[in-house]
């Protein structure tokens, strides 16, 4: 969550994750840096999986 906040200007509307897809919606006054995002995820090793990738799914309204 501390990573989604980092990433954006405005407000997270809605926040989730399980095993391998993040599902991230802003509002929508919001700039989102996607790379903020990928990379956090990545440094945290949560898209690091034997399959060898990772998915996100990013939503502003």
């Amino acid at each position: 969550m501390k990573i989604a906040k980092n990433a954006a200007t405005g407000k997270v509307q809605e926040a989730r994750m399980d095993s391998s897809t993040f599902y991230l919606e802003y509002s929508e006054d919001s700039t989102i840096h996607v790379a903020k995002i990928t990379d956090g995820a990545r440094n945290l090793g949560i898209t690091q999986r034997e399959e060898g990738y990772g998915r996100n799914i990013i939503k502003a309204r």
